[in-house]
């Protein structure tokens, strides 16, 4: 953001202070030269206190400094600024419009430097976010759609896959896991724990003519991902809870999973909001004295990062979309 101040007032002649420099024409002794803001603020402070040395004790400066600035002005006046008075420098009418114009300047400046200061840093850039597919249509899509639309200066690269990015070759700014990184220069934070549900489609218990309360986990057909090395809570649940029933379908994609799951293909092991964001999918009861376990989602990203201002503003907004209930309420449409 550019700030350009404007100020004129009129001094033996026209005098035109725009932004750092001034300009004169008329009265005075024009030399055609820029005019240095910093002269005007020495003007400023030795008209306010009324002595070279109060001047430069207020400025941080010597005194003699503050002399030769004040000289330099009266040479391109052309014109006394100050006259020694009892007690105090008296200032003269050239003097006395400079000071006005000057303290002008610095008010506008001030206030300008607010502005700037409520601002902060540009939020732009392109923000590299890795995640499973699943999490990214259902939930991170429509969050980001929103983010959009607020810091539309901010560009989205979404990298979705089960298998881990390498955080410290930069392969993301922003990780979206489902276990916890214990190596590497990372910021960690966790954004919600939820707890691993049996699901189903509605249509799959019509076929088999049962309700949600009758059925039997060891009776289902199940869907499994394979996620190779990485942790797999689900699949370990699901064994322990229906380790005979039989597995027609095993996939390596959590997407392929919530394909086949919408067509009624069989239950699946899931955190119970994915139900919510899926019409049609219910929760079924655990048999009794069983506790699911936790699934956690970890937001990740390298400390080199972190002072980013469009990195910062994406883990912000996931953030405070977790924490608002936008994870357990009414999902990615």
């Amino acid at each position: 953001m550019r700030v350009t101040v404007t100020r004129a007032v009129t001094v033996t002649g026209a005098v035109t202070v725009t932004g750092a420099a001034m300009t004169t024409t008329g009265g005075g002794a024009p030399d055609g030269a820029g005019w240095d803001w910093e002269d005007l603020r020495y003007l400023h402070a030795v008209h306010e206190l009324g002595s070279f040395s109060a001047a430069a004790r207020a400025l941080g400066v010597r005194q003699s400094t503050v002399s030769r600035r004040v000289a330099r002005l009266e040479e391109r006046v052309g014109a006394p600024l100050f006259a020694r008075g009892h007690d105090r420098l008296r200032p003269t009418a050239a003097a006395a419009g400079l000071a006005r114009a000057a303290r002008a300047m610095a008010l506008e400046a001030e206030a300008a430097r607010d502005e700037l200061g409520a601002l902060g840093p540009a939020v732009e850039g392109t923000v590299r976010i890795a995640t499973v597919e699943t999490l990214a249509r259902l939930w991170l899509v429509p969050l980001l759609l929103g983010l959009r639309d607020t810091s539309p200066q901010v560009n989205f690269e979404v990298i979705t896959g089960d298998t881990s990015v390498n955080m410290a070759r930069r392969e993301a700014d922003i990780a979206l896991r489902f276990f916890r990184p214990e190596r590497g220069d990372l910021a960690v934070r966790r954004v919600f724990r939820e707890r691993i549900s049996p699901v189903v489609h509605e249509s799959y218990l019509r076929r088999r003519g049962v309700g949600v309360e009758d059925v039997s986990l060891e009776a289902l057909e199940w869907i499994a991902v394979d996620m190779g090395d990485l942790p797999n809570p689900e699949e370990r649940f699901r064994a322990q809870v229906a380790g005979a029933a039989p597995v027609p379908w095993r996939v390596s994609a959590h997407g392929v999973l919530l394909e086949l799951l919408a067509r009624g293909a069989g239950a699946a092991m899931l955190p119970p909001p994915f139900a919510r964001w899926m019409p049609g999918v219910v929760e079924l009861p655990l048999p009794a004295g069983v506790e699911a376990p936790p699934l956690e989602l970890w937001l990740v990203t390298h400390r080199s990062v972190r002072n980013h201002p469009a990195v910062g503003r994406v883990v912000e907004a996931i953030l405070e979309h977790a924490a608002g209930g936008a994870w357990l309420g009414e999902g990615g449409g």
